[in-house]
């Protein structure tokens, strides 16, 4: 498995690139070309929220360019290139720090080089908002816009179906042959809904205190 998405160091990239970081595209033909190996390395999940392209759909999942000052082939080259949520790409646009913000540790995280999830940010899970714990993890929700009211439902939405599947595994332990088969079925169909879910966020650690 390629996109390791927890860590706990902030060193060891959440994902890591199978396809070659070096390659350039253009203005014309990097969503046609890059998407399905963005899709490949990314596990089809938005680089930011981790939201699977089966939730947001294909049309919705876009293509994203991570330093958006970058012009030429500098612009498209494919390390630049990111799998990006119409919500995210549409918060992050054309967003960079300024140098005022770097001196303030303001600035995105790129989990291709660090971790993001678990280290600068954790999640609430009575509310699936995520809290920040770090100057770069405030910056990085805000400007992609990580905690909108969509995105914490289909946080709170995981832990629910992590609990229906539970009590139907329960269920399906039962003697009773249709109760058996029919709780067999649903477990089916909830494996699937958290297979494509946002994948498990730490919560917040004992003794930190969010920004």
């Amino acid at each position: 498995m390629q996109c390791k998405l927890m860590s706990s160091s902030s060193k060891i990239p959440r994902v890591v690139r199978k396809h070659d970081a070096k390659q350039s595209f253009t203005e014309s033909t990097y969503r046609k070309k890059a998407f399905p190996k963005l899709m490949d390395d990314f596990e089809k999940r938005c680089a930011y929220s981790m939201v699977h392209v089966s939730v947001t759909s294909e049309t919705n999942m876009e293509v994203d360019h991570f330093n958006s000052t970058l012009a030429g082939k500098k612009r498209h080259t494919y390390s630049n290139l990111y799998p990006a949520s119409s919500v995210c790409n549409g918060a992050k646009r054309d967003v960079w720090p300024t140098k005022n913000d770097l001196k303030k540790r303001r600035r995105f995280l790129d989990c291709c080089i660090e971790t993001d999830y678990g280290v600068h940010f954790f999640e609430d899970k009575a509310t699936g908002e995520l809290l920040p714990v770090t100057a770069e993890g405030v910056y990085h929700i805000e400007n992609c816009d990580l905690n909108n009211d969509w995105l914490k439902q289909r946080r709170l939405e995981r832990t629910e179906n992590k609990e229906i599947l539970a009590a139907l595994n329960d269920a399906a332990a039962s003697p009773i042959g249709p109760t058996k088969q029919n709780s067999q079925d649903a477990i089916s169909v909830m494996e699937e809904r958290i297979k494509i879910g946002i994948p498990k966020i730490p919560a917040l650690p004992p003794g930190s205190v969010p920004l």
